[in-house]
C-alpha cells in the first residue's frame, strides 16, 4: 500500500501522488515491473471524465451562473434525457450540491418585529425564500428569478454557523424557508402599484375556439384605475390594437382576465397585451405575447 500520509489538503491532486511515488526512490524501485517504472502520466480508465467545478466564491447572492474553478474527475453518466418544458418549478442541479432555483428576495426584518426570545441556535434572518419543486410556474411572482444556491449542511447543528458565514461573505446558501403567502406578502415591493402578466395562452402557442385569457392583474383599486386586454392584429409593419371586452377595475390573481374568441378570427399570427392604467397612464410596459390562431 502506498503511504501518502505526509500529503496535506483535503483533496490531494494527481501531481501530489506522483511526487509521493517518484520522490521516493525506494518505493519507485519496488514498483518496477519487468524493468518498467509505473506510468508518470495519469491514464484515466474507461468510465471517468474530467469536468469543471464551480468556484465557490462565484456563487454569490443573485448569481445565475458560476465561474469555473478547477476540474475534477467524475464517473461518466449516460447522455441525459432532454427535459421537456414543464409548468412547474424544477430544481436544476448545476453540479453536486449546487442548484439553480427560483427565489424571491426578502426585506430586512424591522428591529421591533424581532422576538426577544428568538432561538439562539436558529439561522439568521434569511435573505430569500425559495420555491419547492412542483410549484406551478403560474403562481410565481414576477420577481421570482432563478439563481444559484449551495446546499446547506445536513447536520442541523451547523446551519446557524454556515448561514452566518455565507451572509458575511456574500455567498448564497439555499434559503431555509419556502415561499408562502406570508413571506410573499412581506417580499412585495410597496412602491410597485401593480403586478401583471399573462400565463395562458403562452408565447408562440397555437390556439383555436373560445378560450379564457388567464393571468394576473393584481393592484390596489384605490391606487389603480383599471386593467384591459388588447388584441394586436398585424397590418404590414404596423399592429392595430383592439380592446377585448371591457376595462376592469377589480384585480384578478391567477384567473381569467378576458375571453378570446379565436374562432371569429382568420388563421394567422396575433398579439395579446395586458395593460394596467393609473392616472390615465400606463403603470408600466404592457405585458405582451405573440400567439397563433389555427
Amino acid at each position: 500500500m502506498i503511504n501518502i500520509s505526509g500529503l496535506t489538503g483535503a483533496a490531494p491532486l494527481w501531481s501530489d501522488y506522483m511526487q509521493a511515488v517518484y520522490g521516493n526512490y525506494d518505493l519507485l524501485a519496488a514498483l518496477v515491473t519487468d524493468g518498467v517504472e509505473p506510468p508518470a502520466e495519469f491514464m484515466p480508465p474507461e468510465g471517468l471524465e474530467k469536468r469543471p467545478l464551480c468556484s465557490i466564491p462565484s456563487i454569490t447572492i443573485g448569481a445565475v451562473d458560476c465561474t469555473p474553478g478547477g476540474e475534477e474527475w467524475f464517473l461518466t453518466e449516460p447522455e441525459p434525457t432532454p427535459v421537456p418544458e414543464t409548468e412547474v418549478v424544477v430544481w436544476e442541479e448545476v453540479e453536486t450540491a449546487v442548484f439553480r432555483i427560483p427565489a424571491v428576495p426578502l426585506p430586512p426584518i424591522p428591529l421591533e418585529a424581532i422576538d426577544s426570545e428568538v432561538d439562539e441556535d436558529a439561522p439568521p434572518p434569511q435573505l430569500f425564500c425559495h420555491f419547492n419543486e412542483g410549484t406551478e410556474l403560474a403562481l410565481l411572482p414576477p420577481d421570482a428569478l432563478p439563481q444559484l444556491f449551495l446546499s446547506p449542511p445536513r447536520n442541523p447543528e451547523s446551519l446557524k454557523a454556515v448561514h452566518e458565514w455565507a451572509q458575511a461573505n456574500n455567498i448564497a446558501i439555499l434559503p431555509a424557508a419556502a415561499c408562502d403567502e406570508e413571506l410573499l406578502a412581506l417580499a412585495r415591493d410597496p412602491n410597485a402599484p401593480a403586478v401583471w402578466r399573462i400565463t395562458s395562452p403562452k408565447e408562440g402557442e397555437a390556439v383555436s375556439g373560445v378560450l379564457p385569457i388567464v393571468g394576473t392583474a393584481d393592484f390596489d383599486p384605490a391606487a389603480v384605475q383599471f386593467y384591459k386586454v388588447e388584441l394586436g392584429i398585424p397590418d404590414g409593419d404596423n399592429i392595430n390594437w383592439v380592446t377585448l371586452g371591457e376595462t376592469h377595475n377589480a384585480p384578478v390573481v391567477n384567473g381569467a382576465l378576458e375571453m378570446l374568441h379565436a374562432d371569429a378570427l382568420p388563421p394567422g399570427s396575433y398579439f395579446l397585451r395586458l395593460i394596467v392604467v393609473k392616472d390615465s397612464n400606463y403603470v408600466g410596459e404592457p405585458y405582451t405575447i405573440q400567439f397563433t390562431i389555427e
